[in-house]
C-alpha cells in the first residue's frame, strides 16, 4: 500500500489519520454528552481533563490531516457518480473539516476563557494565546461548542450514510478505497 493517496486509492497516512480521527471524535461526542452526568468528583474532573486533552490532540491532527489533504490528490469520484452527489460530498468534506477546527478551538476558547485551561497530566497548563478571562466569551464559546458537537454529530451520520449507501446500494469502490 502507498504513503500518498493515488487516482483510485487512499494510501496509508490519510488512512490511518482519518481512522484514528474518526475515532477520537466519535469517543469525544460520547463523553461530552455523558461526563456532565458524572457523580464522582474526581471521576468527572479527570473526564473533563481527558476531554480537553483529547480536543487539543484532535485539534493538532485535524490540522496535519488539513495539511496532508491539501499536499495530497484525491482519488475521483466514480464517473456514474451524480454531480448532485459529488456536491454534497464535497460539500460535507469541506464542513467536516472546518468543524476539525471549530470544535476543538472552541472548547480550548471555552475553558481559557473561564480560567479553567487544560493541563497537560498536572505537568503544566495550556492556555489559548493572548486570551484574557471573560465570563461572556467562555459563555459564547461554550455555547457554540455545543452547537459544534451537535453539527458534528449530524455531518459524520450524514457522511456514514452517503458511505453506506455508496457501498450497500450503489456497489462503487468509494468506501474500499478508504478501508482497504
Amino acid at each position: 500500500m502507498a504513503l500518498c493517496n493515488t487516482i483510485n486509492s487512499y494510501g496509508k497516512i490519510t488512512k490511518i489519520l482519518h481512522s484514528l480521527i474518526m475515532t477520537l471524535v466519535i469517543g469525544m461526542l460520547i463523553l461530552g454528552t455523558f461526563m456532565g452526568d458524572i457523580e464522582n468528583n474526581a471521576l468527572k474532573g479527570n473526564a473533563y481533563t481527558t476531554h480537553k486533552l483529547v480536543g487539543l490532540l484532535i485539534l493538532a491532527l485535524g490540522g496535519v490531516f488539513l495539511l496532508w489533504s491539501s499536499l495530497n490528490r484525491k482519488p475521483g469520484y466514480p464517473i456514474d457518480m451524480p454531480k448532485r452527489e459529488k456536491c454534497l460530498a464535497r460539500f460535507v468534506h469541506l464542513l467536516l473539516y472546518a468543524m476539525l477546527l471549530a470544535m476543538p478551538l472552541s472548547g480550548w476558547i471555552m475553558s481559557s476563557a473561564a480560567g479553567r485551561h487544560p493541563s497537560f497530566f498536572g505537568m503544566f497548563q495550556i492556555p489559548m494565546p493572548f486570551l484574557a478571562q471573560s465570563k461572556s466569551l467562555a459563555q459564547t464559546a461554550g455555547d457554540l461548542h455545543y452547537y459544534f458537537a451537535w453539527g458534528f454529530f449530524w455531518l459524520i451520520l450524514l457522511h456514514f450514510v452517503g458511505a453506506m449507501k455508496h457501498h450497500l446500494l450503489d456497489k462503487n469502490n468509494l468506501l474500499k478505497r478508504m478501508f482497504h
